[in-house]
C-alpha cells in the first residue's frame, strides 16, 4: 500500500457526514491535481484499490463543538507511535494488537485537559509570551 486515508470521525452519532463521501471527495481532488503534473507524472489516478480509506473506530465526542480537539488528540497519538500500515492494517480498519483506533482509546478528561491547554495556550499568546511550556 502506497497511500491510505483514514478517516477519524469523532461524531459520527451526529450523521453529518458518511466516510465514503469524504474519502471520495478527497480521491476527486487529489485526481484533479494530478490531472495538472499529468505531463511530469503521467498516469497517476486515485482510486479505492491503490489508495484506500476508513474511518476508524475513535472515541466519541458527546457535543457538536471538540471533533477539532478530537482529532488533534489523534494526530499527536500517531505521531508519538508509528503505525505499520499494509494492507492488513487497511484490512483491519486499524485494528491491531497495540489497539492504536478504538472507541476507548482514550477518555474524555483528556479532551478536557487539551481543551484547556489550549485555551491557556491562547491566552499567553495573546498577551505575548512566547514560551510554550
Amino acid at each position: 500500500i502506497d497511500w491510505c486515508m483514514i478517516h477519524f470521525d469523532s461524531g459520527k452519532h451526529f450523521k453529518l457526514h458518511k466516510s465514503t463521501e469524504v474519502l471520495g471527495n478527497i480521491r476527486k481532488y487529489l485526481n484533479a491535481a494530478a490531472a495538472e503534473y499529468e505531463s511530469t507524472h503521467p498516469g497517476v489516478i486515485f482510486t479505492t484499490k491503490n489508495m484506500p480509506g476508513f474511518s476508524a473506530a475513535v472515541p466519541q465526542q458527546d457535543n457538536a463543538k471538540d471533533c477539532g480537539v478530537y482529532m488533534l488528540e489523534m494526530a499527536e497519538r500517531m505521531m508519538r507511535n508509528k503505525l505499520q500500515i499494509d494492507s492488513d492494517f487497511v484490512k483491519k480498519k486499524g485494528a491491531s494488537k497495540n489497539n492504536f483506533f478504538g472507541s476507548n482509546t482514550f477518555n474524555k478528561d483528556v479532551i478536557v485537559q487539551k481543551r484547556d491547554d489550549i485555551h491557556q495556550l491562547i491566552h499567553r499568546l495573546r498577551r505575548g509570551e512566547t514560551c510554550l511550556s
